[in-house]
């Protein structure tokens, strides 16, 4: 099973919504930083799900991709303009 997984990034928290069929959509706050984060991805995969994650472009938007590359199966930047 897929999960997605977005993630609002701002400088004191982070808020993940994760999206995964047939089920209800999930909400949680975690820290900003990548410690949090990889920690967040981790339990998601617990149940060996494939994991999709989005976040919004911004100045380290390089530097999260390449922390976090491991730890989802696709990653996406986002653009919304």
């Amino acid at each position: 099973m897929d999960k997605y997984i977005g993630f609002d990034i701002d400088c004191k928290k982070t808020v993940a919504c994760v999206v995964q069929g047939g089920k209800k959509d999930f909400y949680a706050t975690i820290g900003s930083d990548i410690q949090s984060m990889r920690k967040f991805l981790d339990q998601q995969k617990l149940d060996s799900a494939k994991i999709h994650l989005v976040f919004e472009i911004s100045g380290q938007a390089g530097f999260i991709y390449d922390s976090l590359a491991g730890y989802a199966d696709t990653i996406t930047v986002a653009n919304p303009s």
